[in-house]
């Protein structure tokens, strides 16, 4: 459900919930012998089920006929994926186990912006935040020393320690884009994201309280062309360039 509500000439605002009923059930694992097909494992699972709302609400403020001012925040969430929960895998000599037990992730999310168009030029930076409950990650809970193991590491899925009291990945991000049109059939674009995720609490192991997450770059930015020719021909082009940061 959304709506989109004037409240003056220049001031809009906008109203959105979303309610899924999700549900789980005939949940199994059954391991056999692939010579013999004879089952050493058939686990089966309780019927789970729940109902989630999403919320949402924006506005939009026209402070001029180039400048627009907007703010939005929101709540979502994701159930934990077929293979999270019941489908273990191996990778090499690492093994990561499912997780029937994993828990629903949410994230809340607020974003203020402006964007200014003029003519053939498009200009917009945002700041926006996002803070994770109860994130789905590969733990690793033991690892073998050897020349050549079997199996050197042992995973499960699980709620990262930093989830588990449900303030967890959160920081600071802000987003600049550009475009502009040269030509009638040449389009120029730019954006440039900096991201500050770090990990705000982890009661149970608070080693990684202020560190960043793995693999978010604090750093990014892309560049585009696009050229559109008579007939509906087009091409693209795009860079894409990345910071890595350095895990503290």
């Amino acid at each position: 459900m959304l709506r989109e509500q004037p409240i003056a000439t220049d001031l809009r605002a906008t109203l959105g919930a979303r309610l899924d009923e999700w549900r789980e059930s005939d949940g199994h694992r059954r391991e056999s012998d692939l010579a013999t097909d004879i089952a050493s494992r058939d686990d089966h699972y309780a019927t789970r089920d729940g109902v989630e709302l999403s919320p949402s609400a924006g506005l939009v403020w026209q402070a001029m006929p180039a400048w627009r001012v907007r703010a939005a925040a929101q709540q979502a969430f994701r159930r934990p994926t077929l293979n999270e929960l019941y489908r273990p895998f191996r990778a090499g000599s690492v093994v990561t186990e499912a997780n029937v037990a994993l828990r629903t992730e949410r994230v809340m999310s607020a974003e203020l912006g402006a964007d200014y168009t003029a003519h053939d030029l498009t200009l917009g930076a945002a700041f926006f935040w996002n803070e994770l409950h109860d994130a789905v990650g590969n733990v690793t809970l033991c690892a073998r020393a050897g020349h050549v193991p079997v199996v050197r590491h042992a995973r499960r899925r699980r709620h990262r320690p930093a989830a588990a009291q449900s303030r967890s990945p959160a920081g600071p991000r802000a987003r600049v884009v550009g475009g502009m049109r040269p030509a009638a059939t040449l389009t120029l674009n730019a954006s440039f994201l900096y991201d500050e995720a770090v990990v705000r609490r982890a009661s149970v192991a608070p080693a990684l309280e202020g560190k960043r997450l793995a693999q978010v770059p604090r750093q990014s930015a892309t560049l585009g062309a696009s050229w559109h020719a008579p007939g509906g021909l087009g091409a693209h082009a795009a860079r894409a360039l990345a910071r890595p940061a350095v895990r503290g």
